[in-house]
């Protein structure tokens, strides 16, 4: 390869997936139209959605700053640039990585070696509208379904629905739960539910012998009930609904809202506990799902799963819609700034797991934890992991890339004293040409 092209790093060609066309295609328009058109149905375009699609934009852009990889042997001396990605809930290369750094956390941090229950929390349209004007209440609602997981857990555990079965158990004996807030429905619809991973029982640091206390399924019907009373009393209790307005929703649904709970015997299977946890934290559009996008019609067409989907009857529904269209559902997905969407209690509660790690730590110091810092700087592995190949590996002589620097300043001056050619916007360049291609 010649010399000349030494300097070039194209990771994951951002500028060339669907959904990067779609949005520079079309963003300036979007914000033309967004009054007239989709404010009535979306809400105002608020300036922290902005800021979050113009990061996108301009997501892996070395002249926003930059690390410089080198070869560590001297006889090659092989060097790119890795640009700085933007972290955005819609861009697909970011919430891969961010999937995958939460899913090894997970799996090896915080998740017991036990059965875990997966339940998935979910309201009617008649309810939706008020989380859509105010996501914030989403996250009230979150802390309030872990609570209500946890009295049910600790009711099951002593017997309240299984005659056969009648205990006492101690008041610290609680199961782990960890609550997702998802918004995105298949068809990008704003379908507010909660993801919920659990222990199948409870665990009590202060019994003897560490005692993990199982019990029995808890009666959908009680589920159900329960869940439809915390929704609408947080709705009656800030003043977002009357209580006449609430015993309207409580009649028509007599059976409570709809949840749906499975058992996943985790024990012993690392691989499915990541699976379940890369589900929990999935991008609202993967890129993947985007069937089309003409750019001279400017439709698109995605794909999702239709809602008789099963093991039986697998099979997907597609819809096509203006690129406009699509970008008003998408960027309603995008997280509310300083609101966590994924919240732990009980067991898995951060005051609880210090403990723990604290207790093990005394017992076993040579014992080594990572916190989610350490988690989210393993960006080598991220990259293995997405793309299946070690950028720390020199792809000309098989030794060891190494960080020289980060440039976060004068970065234009910086990417000319290392005589760098960039190719950000420059999809006809040549050199964009060898290296999706090959030499």
């Amino acid at each position: 390869m010649p010399n000349e092209i030494k300097g070039y790093y194209t990771p994951h060609f951002h500028f060339k997936t669907q959904l990067y066309k779609i949005f520079k295609d079309n963003w300036k328009k979007f914000i033309e139209v967004y009054p007239q058109k989709f404010e009535k149905r979306f809400g105002e375009l608020k300036e922290y959605l902005i800021t979050a699609v113009e990061k996108f934009l301009e997501c892996s852009n070395p002249h926003n700053g930059f690390s410089y990889v080198e070869c560590s042997n001297e006889n090659c001396r092989n060097s790119y640039v890795v640009p700085f990605s933007c972290k955005s809930e819609i861009c697909p290369s970011c919430s891969e990585k961010q999937v995958l750094e939460f899913s090894d956390w997970l799996t090896n941090e915080v998740l017991f070696d036990v059965k875990h229950k997966h339940t998935v929390l979910t309201m009617p349209m008649e309810v939706r509208g008020y989380f859509q004007k105010e996501p914030q209440l989403l996250s009230y609602l979150s802390s309030s379904a872990g609570q209500m997981l946890i009295d049910l857990s600790r009711e099951a555990v002593m017997g309240k629905y299984n005659k056969g079965l009648k205990r006492i158990i101690p008041d610290d004996a609680k199961p782990g739960i960890i609550v997702r807030i998802e918004t995105a429905g298949g068809s990008l619809n704003f379908n507010p539910h909660f993801h919920c991973i659990e222990t199948e029982g409870c665990y009590s640091p202060s019994a003897e012998e560490d005692r993990y206390y199982t019990g029995g399924f808890v009666p959908y019907n009680v589920i159900r009930h329960k869940w439809m009373n915390v929704v609408l009393n947080l709705l009656v209790n800030f003043g977002k609904m009357s209580k006449p307005e609430a015993e309207v929703i409580r009649k028509k649904y007599k059976k409570g809202f709809n949840v749906n709970s499975q058992i996943r015997d985790h024990i012993g299977d690392k691989d499915l506990m990541y699976r379940q946890a890369q589900y929990i934290q999935k991008a609202p559009l993967s890129e993947t799902r985007i069937v089309d996008y003409n750019r001279t019609t400017k439709k698109v067409t995605i794909k999702f799963r239709r809602k008789d989907f099963d093991d039986k009857h697998k099979g997907y529904s597609t819809e096509t819609m203006s690129a406009l269209e699509l970008m008003a559902r998408l960027i309603q997905h995008i997280h509310y700034p300083k609101m966590h969407y994924t919240k732990y209690f009980g067991q898995y509660s951060v005051k609880r797991r210090g403990m723990r790690r604290k207790q093990e730590k005394l017992s076993n110091p040579n014992d080594t934890f990572k916190n989610r810092k350490e988690y989210r700087s393993s960006w080598a592995k991220l990259i293995w992991k997405v793309y299946g190949k070690d950028p720390l590996k020199c792809p000309f002589c098989g030794c060891e890339m190494k960080v020289k620097e980060i440039v976060t300043e004068n970065v234009d001056n910086e990417l000319k004293r290392l005589n760098i050619k960039t190719w950000f916007y420059k999809e006809d360049d040549e050199i964009c040409k060898i290296f999706k291609n090959g030499p």
